[in-house]
């Protein structure tokens, strides 16, 4: 009866074993999901970071430009008027001209 107990004591401290080695091969399967997992979302951040760079470089770019082209017509409106208002006063003093002859 004594070997008898003795063999059931050993087979349930192997079973508590392997209990335990499945318990702890459970946990580190677990635990390299979560590493899987944060690095996989680590990943996806630097990539979601870096095209939101991308973006706000090419919204720079499009305002640099968009300020480059309105400047551009200002220069231009204010050209054409000076060119206006040197035309007009040679026109005012070609009438001058022919009204003083």
């Amino acid at each position: 009866a004594a070997s008898e107990a003795a063999k059931v004591a050993d087979a349930a401290r192997r079973a508590e074993a392997q209990a335990r080695e499945a318990r702890q091969a459970i946990h580190h399967r677990l635990a390299d999901a979560a590493d899987k997992r944060d690095s996989s979302i680590g990943a996806r951040q630097a990539k979601a970071a870096s095209e939101a760079a991308k973006v706000a470089d090419a919204a720079r770019r499009a305002e640099a430009q968009a300020r480059e082209a309105r400047q551009a017509i200002h220069h231009r409106l204010a050209d054409a008027a000076d060119k206006r208002d040197s035309s007009i006063g040679a026109r005012q003093a070609k009438a001058a001209s022919e009204a003083a002859k």
